[in-house]
């Protein structure tokens, strides 16, 4: 009898179906065991434990007489495998878990299963057959090395084949005699595999995972699934599933018929290596198999491209978002796609909705070649191509008769139509295709479809023809002056008192009218305007008009302006000014040199400003000395003014433009404000006089700006004398001198043996000096040493607390040392008594901690809750607790009074240690020989932070024995593979040296700091160079700045607009009164705005309206909105762009990203690369009719250019770009070889072109052609008689053409600095909007809008705020702060005095400041009703976070009917729930009875996450429950968070979550995450795991409510939270964001519904016992029971 297999549908890899075919071969052998009955096998199963919902996935369960075994495959290649820690290693590469374990889970899965049907054995009754298991070795490897538990399950596949004979068998497993009729009971058994419930395995192809479904042929001939990558889910693939069993031919069933048909792809792609773009179009198999490996189902991978779309899927989800131009452009690029195949004469035979891809940048990939044909291949599989196309065979028999081209161009413009129709293609469209419609279009598709069109490549020539240009005419009307316009006569209403001068080769005058000057130019007549006279002097008034807004301090004030019809002038009138000339100051050289700076930034800003300048020289600026001050009091000119004779006047170039006029000016201005000449060196100045010389002689682009100059001014200011002081010393020290090292002298700060005492190291370049300071008498007590050194170490770098910049000249003391001066010194830098203090809180709280620690918990709280009279004790300790928490505030306050500009500066100088940064959060996995991949978790995108083409290093820093950093390059990152969370590098070296949990960084190759542009921003800024030039100003704490009132009035009318309604018209969506209120004054007051929204208040709503209406009724012509995370940026984005369909505004958007997996997919179509693509391609498609077009204009005929475009761009240019591909490791699309014999193919389709030349190349390969280019050249030339200048500027034309084909794919076209400076609506992410190809820096805003602005530091705000005339911040200062990476925040504490610890404790943010400022005050706005949180959870935020002012607008009905509309409404789902955490809203479950477990600087606990997995397992088990939750859940939103406080907490919960068998549906609705990754994300379920529960009752950065609020305020419909409550009831911690929580909650318990508090085990009797003694106290004003 033979061995009987069950194959399920899906189930094998190859190498399983090898191995089980071997398996059956040798258990069919006859033998005594099988004489009454086959055994059986069931391969690819997948059984689900019903109760445990464990799931197992089967290679192969073998059913024999007597037991039955379950085998599991594997195909491992290798030297050896050895096992450690569970997991198993083949040649030191990690295999993960061992399958001896995995496959032990899967025995007892079957086992369950066998043991439901222990009462219906009938073979043996009452006994449930026994279950072995082995993994079965099919490869070459060697495992005598494993574990004796684990070798004996573990068997190579020749062994395991031996048991077909009876004694092998029986000397194994030793049958019981009873046991051995088994096969009475197959049908029993057989019952387990074939029920429902019975998912198939996915199968596995060369590491590719099946998932989806996503395309099955009409006659079930193969199905094709997407596949990803089981090491990189950004590797995708297709998974293609052959039935040969259900083809009618016959054939099929050989192998080589199987091989042919499955080879058929390769063979026509790679007739596409002739055609650069058809190379890339095709998606064709990856791998050939041997024909013996193609069994009855085989799997084949195909190429799959993750970002396109099938045809269908892009009708139904980008389509609609396009305009016409939109569509016809890409009607175009897909038609020149098949005009290129059928060019290099190939059909593709079944063009239909399955085999075309679009992506989102409008490329077009073409797939299923396989029933193409080409008259240069030899077709093995014709007569079976009828049965692989997807046509309907009545469409196909109405095709019969029709040329191979004229049926692909007739499915082509059946295609084009539905997609100019914006409808899918399906079998019963075709059926009914219409095609009526007036547009021009419709009359190229009736052609087509007439069979009147013979190939692709007419249809495209005749598209173009038909397709009109658009003519552009732009007439602008004289009423864009009306505002500027007057009869008045100038000279009647400012009568000339004294001229100052006259022009009249300008036509210009300057004079004095009492207070006044006024300038007037002559001669202009408003009638006589052109179009461009209009828009000329419209943009000079906007220019004054917005310069007038600007209130710039170093223009005068400006009266007046406009054009006087009566006097034919235009004329500007400012208030006369007093001041000195450049060579009557007087001042020292720090007010000289801060005049030359501020006279450099005010011109930078002026021309970014594009304010019209005029003459720039002696007279023109007039100054104050006393004050640095200095007003351009003749500045302002509409013509450009050029004084050749002036000595201002660069000489020294040829032909200046006006700006390289003004540069000269200024810098000749800033020598004399200094006092030495142009060009000469100055001794006081040499680095501004070294680079106003490197400026005269520069000779590629003079003086094109200034910031070399302001570089040289600020270098020489920061440079100034460093202050030296004396420190005497007693005898038994040394004398040296210790120098600042780079100005830095490092200052050390450690608590003293006594009390009080601090222990201060100062250490530069020399040497250090050691003393003990008094900080309650701030003085120095006495010096304890002094040692020399020549460096500074840098362990003293990364110690320091401070850095400060003073020489130290230490001397012998003639008497008793006196330390005044240096104690003065120290003491008046604020940024010293700030070091100071945290070193004494530091102390503070040690004390505090000892004291606590000392101290019997128990004994203490019971004194706290027992109601006593007895109060003494209980006051007194707490009244110490009160000023220790007073003490705390008072330092927090004191820190947090920063000045902004010196904040700004210390970012700004610390900006070089900002590198980006990743924290490993699983070991590297080698994807190939060459790829690994490393894994974090972070909600922020790290490579949103370098360009696309940036080249990145990975780097590890480590210290050596010495204590000084080390760092080395672990590897390169591929960046355009790579995903957020998932980096792909290249070149790893030292995988072995890099743990999870490791920090590592990321640097560019080009520069240390991948954050430049960060920096110049803020440098722009602080330089007074931004658009808003006092930006800075506004975010000091104490800004009193009155803002401008823009007076704007938005009516209701307005806001209605901005209704959503249902389908009967309901409106569902409406701003609300508070968000009306904070429109208003956001949109009325400015230039900066701010608005608060807390958790769920519509922040993103409110944003989209705003932008709308800046577009419809402010005409706004730019605005720039971004955001800390790509997830906010594509939301508002999104909202903003169906405001504006649903209004019919015209708005012309552009998002940019560095990769389109970070952009949604409503906004591909306008995704940057995605407007670039489609531009490159429309070249591409055009480039030979653009060529082709110029024939006549340079002499040559159409033949001879057509012949010469040819040779140059597709014989020349491709076989030098494939040659290139043949030398490449990462590209090689084919071999030296294949390239060497593609010229013959080339050169047949010369043909075409010119028989002549066609002839003499014959038989000549790649190399041979690449070799003759010029001899070839002259062969045309000869061919078609042209000669001289004809033919060379044909040459010339076709280079220009082949150069602009290589430049259009180049990093270096500047499209997207083109595309932020046309489209309307700019929007990316803080940091990625800055790179250098936007060029943002260079351009100006109407608005910016800040979203999430809370989060930013001061450098990503300043990218996008540089260019912004208004400014809107959103944010929440109340949720996550910004993030400081562990670098930047050390050397920032260095800066200011921080521990680096403390710096986001110490810091506030830039919205925090401006919010809370004076200024802040009267232009904030405040979203304060919640939309999220059930009421019983927004009431205990609003408490405990916001002073009761945030309000709630979602109800829980509890089953009570209620009126309320607008509002969410929680689902009573919960209330009937098994699971008890969920009855309550709000549920804190305690976890006080052990302590967690601490790793470095972060915590786990187990205990913790014992409690959490079981609360997960009840509601598991709750069937009903997870339906609801399903069924509300949207997609990639699962309903139940668990939101951990600590990294570490995070990864253990995963790994045991991740260890348990739960089925793939409930993994799908729960997240594991940080805090820091859930700002701005909600769950229905929040499941808070506080982790933190140390002996030493520390709660470290949980002092902080921010986090603590975000935590909480993702949570819908409940929340529970997991923590120690003894540790926050503590006196200590009762204040802090926990213990409020705790006291809120124990406060309430009585209303079940709402509140519960589930004690700890230990815990419970003591609490059930002693109830009356728990007392809480009661606060009335922190939220209401509900009833």
């Amino acid at each position: 009898m033979s061995l009987i297999i069950k194959t399920q549908a899906n189930g094998l890899h190859q190498h399983e179906t090898k191995a089980i075919a071997k398996i059956r071969e040798a258990f069919s052998v006859e033998d005594e065991m099988r004489k009454n009955s086959p055994w059986y096998g069931y391969a690819g199963y997948t059984l689900v434990d019903k109760i445990t919902k464990k799931e197992g996935e089967f290679d192969l369960i073998l059913v024999t007489n007597s037991i039955i075994i379950v085998v599991e495959l594997k195909d491992w290649n290798g030297k050896s495998i050895k096992s450690a820690n569970g997991n198993w290693y083949m040649d030191d590469r990690d295999m993960g878990i061992s399958p001896v374990t995995q496959t032990r889970q899967k025995q007892f899965i079957l086992v369950n299963k066998l043991k439901a049907l222990k009462n219906k054995f009938t073979g043996n009754p009452g006994f449930v057959p026994r279950v072995y298991f082995f993994v079965v070795m099919c490869g070459k490897v060697n495992f005598s090395g494993l574990p004796e538990d684990e070798a004996n399950h573990v068997i190579s596949i020749d062994k395991f084949i031996k048991f077909a004979n009876k004694i092998a068998f029986n000397k194994e497993f030793k049958p019981h005699p009873n046991a051995q009729h088994l096969d009475k009971d197959f049908s029993l058994i057989d019952k387990i595999f074939v029920t429902n419930d019975t998912p198939p395995k996915k199968v596995i192809v060369q590491k590719y995972k099946q998932e989806e479904e996503l395309l099955a042929h009409p006659q079930k001939i193969y199905t094709e699934y997407e596949a990803t990558s089981t090491i990189s889910r950004s590797d995708k693939a297709l998974i293609r599933q052959w039935h040969f069993a259900n083809f009618k031919e016959m054939s099929f069933q050989s192998p080589k018929k199987r091989a042919a048909l499955l080879n058929h792809e390769r063979i026509i792609s790679a007739e596409f290596q002739q055609s650069n773009q058809l190379y890339k179009t095709a998606l064709v198999p990856l791998i050939m198999p041997e024909e013996d490996q193609i069994t009855e189902q085989y799997n084949e991978l195909v190429e799959y491209r993750q970002s396109y779309l099938r045809f269908n899927d892009f009708i139904n989800t980008i389509n609609p978002n396009l305009s016409e131009e939109d569509k016809l452009d890409l009607i175009k690029i897909l038609v020149s796609k098949f005009a290129e195949m059928h060019n290099l004469g190939i059909s593709h035979g079944d063009i239909n909705s399955h085999c075309i891809w679009i992506s989102p940048q409008k490329d077009v990939a073409i797939s299923h070649f396989l029933t193409s044909n080409s008259e240069n291949i030899n077709n093995q599989i014709e007569d079976l191509q009828s049965s692989l196309a997807f046509l309907p065979m009545d469409f196909q028999a109405k095709l019969a008769n029709v040329s191979e081209f004229k049926k692909d161009v007739y499915m082509l413009a059946i295609v084009a139509w539905h997609l100019w129709e914006n409808k899918c293609l399906t079998p019963k469209a075709l059926t009914n295709l219409c095609v009526n419609s007036d547009h021009w279009i419709s009359d190229l598709v009736k052609k087509a479809i007439t069979f009147e069109i013979n190939n692709a490549s007419q249809l495209l020539r005749e598209f173009n023809a038909r397709r009109p240009m658009q003519a552009v005419e732009f007439i602008a009307d004289a009423a864009l002056l009306e505002e500027y316009v007057t009869t008045d006569k100038v000279y009647k209403v400012y009568p000339e008192d004294d001229e100052i001068y006259e022009d009249d080769d300008n036509n210009t005058t300057l004079y004095r009218s009492g207070d006044h000057l006024v300038k007037e130019w002559s001669d202009v007549h408003l009638d006589t305007f052109s179009s461009s006279d209009i828009l000329k002097y419209q943009h000079f008034f906007e220019r004054l008009k917005e310069a007038t807004a600007q209130n710039l301090s170093y223009l005068p004030n400006l009266v007046r302006y406009g054009i006087s019809t009566k006097s034919r002038s235009l004329f500007v009138v400012c208030d006369a000014v007093d001041g000195v000339k450049v060579d009557e100051i007087e001042a020292e050289k720090e007010n000289r040199l801060q005049l030359a700076a501020n006279l450099v930034e005010a011109i930078i800003h002026l021309h970014k400003l594009g304010l019209p300048i005029g003459r720039i020289n002696h007279d023109s600026v007039l100054f104050n000395s006393e004050n640095s001050s200095f007003v351009f009091n003749d500045i302002i000119d509409i013509r450009p003014y050029l004084d050749h004779e002036s000595e201002y006047y660069p000489a020294h170039i040829e032909n200046p433009t006006s700006e390289q006029c003004h540069n000269y000016a200024i810098m000749y201005i800033v020598c004399q404000i200094l006092r030495f000449n142009i060009g000469d060196d100055s001794t006081d100045f040499k680095w501004i006089s070294d680079a106003v010389k490197l400026e005269l002689n520069e000779t590629e682009f003079p003086l094109g700006d200034l910031n070399r100059l302001l570089e040289s001014i600020e270098t020489t200011q920061i440079n100034s004398d460093t202050p030296t002081i004396r420190i005497p010393v007693p005898d038994k020290f040394i004398q040296l001198q210790i120098f600042a090292d780079n100005k830095r002298i490092y200052v050390t700060l450690e608590k003293g043996r006594n009390a009080n005492d601090i222990v201060v190291k100062l250490q530069g370049v020399g040497g250090s000096i050691h003393f003990i300071l008094d900080p309650n008498t701030k003085s120095i007590r006495f010096v304890t040493g002094v040692r020399e050194s020549d460096v500074v170490p840098h362990y003293v770098i990364d110690q320091a607390v401070l850095e400060i910049d003073v020489n130290l000249n230490i001397e012998h003391s003639a008497g008793r040392p006196e330390y005044t001066e240096l104690s003065n010194f120290l003491f008046n830098l604020d940024e010293f008594s700030t070091a100071i203090d945290d070193v004494l809180q530091d102390q503070t709280n040690d004390q505090y901690d000892i004291l606590e620690l000392n101290t019997d918990f128990h004994q203490l709280t019971d004194a706290l809750i027992i109601d006593s009279q007895d109060t003494s004790f209980t006051d007194g300790f707490v009244n110490e607790i009160v000023l220790d928490n007073d003490h705390d505030e008072a330092h927090k306050l004191a820190a947090l009074n920063i000045d902004t500009k010196k904040l700004w500066k210390a970012i700004l100088e610390t900006e070089t240690e900002a590198l980006p940064y990743i924290v490993l959060s699983q070991p590297l996995q080698l994807v190939d020989t060459k790829i690994y991949i490393a894994k974090y978790e972070d909600d922020n995108d790290v490579l949103d932070k370098f360009p696309k083409d940036a080249l990145i290093s990975l780097i590890h820093k480590t210290v050596d024995f010495n204590g000084e950093d080390r760092e080395f390059r672990v590897g390169d990152i591929d960046i355009q593979n790579s995903l957020a969370g998932e980096l792909r590098i290249k070149g790893v070296k030292h995988a072995d040296k890099i743990k999870v949990g490791q920090v590592l960084y990321l640097r560019t190759k080009a520069d240390k700091s991948s954050f430049l542009k960060r920096k110049n921003a803020l440098e722009q800024i602080l330089r007074r160079q931004s658009d808003i030039p006092n930006l800075v100003d506004y975010f000091e704490p104490t800004s009193k700045i009155i803002p401008t009132n823009y007076d704007i009035t938005v009516s209701d009318r307005d806001f209605e607009r901005y209704d959503q309604k249902d389908q009967d018209g309901k409106v569902i969506v409406s701003l609300n009164d508070l968000q009306r209120e904070a429109f208003r004054k956001l949109i009325s007051f400015g230039p900066i705005s701010i608005l608060q929204g807390p958790p769920g208040t519509g922040k993103t709503e409110f944003i989209a309206a705003f932008v709308h209406y800046l577009f419809e009724k402010q005409n706004a012509n730019n605005v720039l909105m971004v955001s800390q995370s790509h997830e906010a940026v594509n939301t508002a984005a999104e909202r903003i762009r169906k405001h504006s369909q649903r209004l019919d505004t015209p708005l012309e958007i552009v998002r940019f990203s560095n990769r389109e997996s970070a952009v949604s997919t409503n906004l591909k179509d306008v995704y940057s690369d995605s407007i670039i693509s489609t531009h490159r391609h429309l070249f591409l498609t055009e480039m030979e009719d653009r060529v082709l077009s110029l024939s006549q204009s340079i002499g040559v005929d159409k033949e001879y250019l057509a012949c010469a475009l040819f040779l140059k761009v597709n014989l020349f240019g491709h076989l030098s770009r494939m040659l290139v591909s043949t030398e490449s490791e990462d590209e090689k699309l084919l071999s030296k070889t294949e390239w060497n014999g593609l010229s013959a193919k080339l050169i047949e389709r010369l043909k075409d072109y010119s028989q002549e030349l066609y002839s003499s190349l014959i038989g000549l390969n790649s190399r041979q052609i690449l070799d003759r280019e010029n001899q070839i050249w002259e062969m045309l030339d000869e061919s078609f008689e042209v000669q001289g200048k004809a033919a060379n500027n044909a040459k010339a034309l076709v280079q220009i053409a082949f150069d602009y084909d290589q430049l259009i794919d180049s990093p270096n076209a500047n499209y997207e600095t083109y595309l932020s400076k046309t489209r309307q609506f700019i929007c990316g992410t803080c940091v990625g909007i800055g790179h250098h190809s936007i060029d943002i820096a260079n351009q100006t805003f109407d608005w910016v809008i800040i979203d999430e602005s809370a989060r930013s530091i001061s450098s990503e705000l300043a990218i996008a705020m540089q260019s912004a005339k208004r400014i809107l911040l959103v944010g929440d200062h109340k949720q996550l702060p910004p993030l400081y990476s562990p670098e930047h925040a050390k050397a920032l504490g260095r800066k200011l005095g921080f521990s680096k610890n403390r710096i986001e404790a110490n810091l506030k943010s830039d919205f925090e400041r401006l919010f809370t400022s004076p200024y802040g005050q009267t232009v904030q706005g405040k979203l304060l009703i919640q939309y999220r949180m059930a009421p019983a959870i927004g009431e205990m935020v609003s408490a405990c976070f916001y002073d009761n002012e945030l309000r709630t607008g979602v109800i829980e009905p509890l089953d009570k009917p209620y009126q309320e509309e607008m509002v969410r409404v929680v689902p009573s789902i919960y209330f009937n729930s098994s699971v008890q955490e969920l009855r309550s809203t709000v549920t804190w479950v305690d976890t006080s009875e052990k302590f967690s477990d601490g790793v470095g600087t972060t915590f786990f606990n187990k205990h913790e996450a014992r409690k959490i997995m079981s609360l997960l397992e009840r509601i598991h088990s709750d069937e009903q429950l997870l339906k609801e939750l399903k069924d509300r859940s949207k997609p990639n939103e699962p309903p139940i968070g668990i939101i951990c406080m600590y990294g570490e907490q995070k990864r253990y919960l995963r790994k045991q979550f991740n260890s348990k068998s739960w089925n793939e549906d409930f993994r799908s609705l729960v997240k594991i995450d940080t805090v820091d990754s859930y700002q701005g994300k909600e769950n229905r379920i929040i499941i808070l795991s506080i982790t933190r529960n140390s002996s030493d009752n520390k709660i470290g950065f949980m002092n902080m409510p921010n986090r603590i609020n975000v935590a909480l305020s993702r949570a819908m419909d409940r929340l529970v939270i997991f923590g120690a409550s003894r540790l926050w009831d503590m006196p200590r911690h009762k204040e802090s964001p926990l213990g409020e929580i705790l006291n809120y909650i124990m406060e309430r318990t009585s209303d079940k519904q709402h509140y519960q508090y589930i004690a700890d085990q230990k815990n419970t009797s003591n609490t059930k016992g002693n109830q009356t003694k728990i007392k809480f106290k009661t606060n009335s004003t922190r939220g209401s029971n509900h009833e």
